[in-house]
């Protein structure tokens, strides 16, 4: 079989002969979309202009990052179209006219322009036989899809040892945040990674090419990449935003979320994705939270000491470790009867300190599996296979045939720098035993009841948990929602940022907003960081 071309990411890419020599109209960098809505509203910019100014940010940047894949060629059109409507006072919302980034494992028809291929070569040629339930629901509010962004292939379920971030459709894509990018000798989540899965998502937001974008989640593929771009996101509950048209790991625990730049933004944006049907969402949406002081909010933390990330997933830095402890000590100053804390940034409403000894060796079974992983094992292929016999048109309709075209495609699905697909080979061989998968969702059962007694326990709003925590291993099992808290970037090392998860009980997105604006308004370590490392490259300070 002869050897195959993998296309240049997206066939469409523009062109602009002023490229070194234009002024910006806005800087692509700083500016949110709330900034963008106003200078729409005041006939300052028009939404042709703004896309117009990401695309030369992508065209410019995206080299070396690598965090868009595609660009939908129908971009500008849809601005104009945008622009029409609102000169006849139509605006469909507060993201009207604003671009936002999907993932790419999100489906989009053909006359979008774009492929959905997960970071799979194998999947270059499915055709969906419709939007995603999304891509409809941000089009009904008026955004315009700028593009795909990367992504780990097969959201992190293809191979061992592949690195966060890398796809064989895309390559590794790079944070703007860490000087000289991903190490070769870290480790597949080291702290020179953007992580993932919903890595391009991320690092396109913290990189200004986008103003927002969307990920999914099915064990912390949003808020991991949000951590390590300094970026506000929200994993919701589950099942409250419609998956259907997504590449799935897991039906039951998959969920698309909002990367942003400000809890404004991701309010907005959740507030597009959500079925309104399916939760609470407050009068005027999620927005209509935001102002709130942790006066009104009751905090509990984790013990940073134990709840680190697993040194095989993320290698061991002392110096980065001591950093981070550091800062948390800093953060949470506990008073002499060891029971109530103070959040440094402003006085709780009511707060414990170090409210669970739970870690993530609860899921460990007596087989030594991880629970988490075991289910989800057991039932990707059924769920892969769904998703597959609903295309239009794929080469690929099933995980066996997948596997199957990856060896024989090997150059280039399998390359020797990452040629695991062991992952997807333990899907596909794992034997289906009813009895064994009841023994799994029973562990899981009994661990998520030990997590969701917390809030009870202490009655408290949220948990603060350290953002390299693995505590989105909890949410997976319960279906709470977590936010991102950027804090700071670890400067003495490699820039690379760092922060805070919150977790709030299921359909605590309202109160988890509520967190990040008081985090926003009294981060004791001053406004969410730019990055440097990207800064530099582009020749600005």
């Amino acid at each position: 079989m002869p050897l195959m071309q993998i296309p240049q990411p997206g066939a469409y890419w523009p062109h602009f002969a002023d490229l070194t020599s234009h002024t910006p109209a806005f800087d692509t960098l700083r500016t949110t979309a709330a900034d963008l809505q106003a200078a729409l509203t005041a006939g300052k910019l028009t939404s042709v202009q703004i896309v117009e100014e990401y695309h030369r940010s992508i065209v410019k940047h995206n080299a070396y990052l690598k965090a868009i894949y595609e660009l939908a060629p129908g971009a500008v059109s849809r601005a104009r179209e945008m622009d029409d409507l609102r000169s006849r006072g139509q605006v469909l919302g507060p993201l009207h006219g604003i671009p936002v980034v999907l993932k790419d494992n999100t489906d989009t028809e053909m006359a979008m322009g774009m492929h959905t291929t997960a970071g799979a070569v194998a999947f270059l040629d499915n055709e969906p036989a419709r939007n995603a339930a999304i891509v409809d629901k941000l089009l009904n509010a008026g955004m315009i899809v700028l593009g795909k962004a990367s992504m780990s292939e097969m959201s992190f379920w293809k191979g061992s040892d592949i690195p966060c971030g890398w796809s064989a459709a895309n390559g590794q894509a790079q944070s703007a945040y860490v000087y000289g990018g991903v190490d070769k000798d870290d480790s597949v989540a080291g702290h020179s990674s953007p992580l993932g899965s919903s890595t391009g998502s991320a690092i396109a937001c913290s990189a200004g090419l986008t103003p927002i974008a969307i990920g999914t989640e099915t064990f912390g593929s949003i808020v991991q990449p949000a951590t390590r771009a300094a970026l506000y996101s929200i994993k919701p509950t589950l099942g409250i935003v419609p998956g259907r048209g997504i590449v799935p790991v897991s039906d039951e625990y998959d969920t698309a979320g909002p990367f942003g730049k400000t809890p404004k933004d991701v309010a907005d944006l959740l507030t597009v994705l959500v079925d309104p049907s399916k939760t609470n969402v407050p009068l005027g949406g999620y927005a209509a939270a935001l102002g709130a002081t942790w006066k009104d909010i009751k905090v509990g933390t984790l013990d940073p000491n134990i709840w680190t990330p697993d040194p095989a997933f993320v290698k061991y830095v002392e110096e980065v470790a001591e950093e981070i402890v550091l800062f948390w000590i800093r953060l949470i100053l506990i008073d002499k009867t060891n029971v109530a804390c103070r959040v440094t940034a402003g006085s709780a409403k009511w707060s414990y300190d170090h409210v669970s000894p739970l870690t993530n060796s609860q899921f460990t079974m007596p087989d030594g599996r991880s629970a988490i992983m075991a289910k989800l094992t057991f039932t990707f292929e059924e769920c892969l296979n769904r998703y597959l016999a609903d295309l239009k048109s794929s080469k690929i309709r099933t995980l066996a045939e997948l596997v199957e075209y990856n060896k024989i495609r090997a150059d280039t699905a399998l390359p020797p720098e990452n040629p695991s697909q062991s992952t997807l080979e333990a899907s596909l061989h794992d034997p289906h035993d009813s009895a064994k998968l009841q023994e799994i969702e029973t562990h899981l059962q009994s661990v998520a009841a030990k997590f969701m007694s917390i809030w009870d326990q202490y009655d408290i709003d949220i948990i603060l948990a350290p953002g390299d925590s693995g505590v989105y291993n909890f949410s997976a099992a319960c279906g709470f929602p977590m936010a991102t808290l950027p804090v700071s970037t670890l400067d003495e090392y490699n820039g690379r940022p760092y922060g805070l998860v919150a977790c709030a009980k299921p359909h605590g997105e309202e109160i988890l907003m509520k967190t990040m604006d008081a985090w926003e308004e009294s981060n004791p370590f001053g406004p969410r960081r730019e990055p440097k490392a990207f800064l530099e490259r582009r020749g600005m300070k």
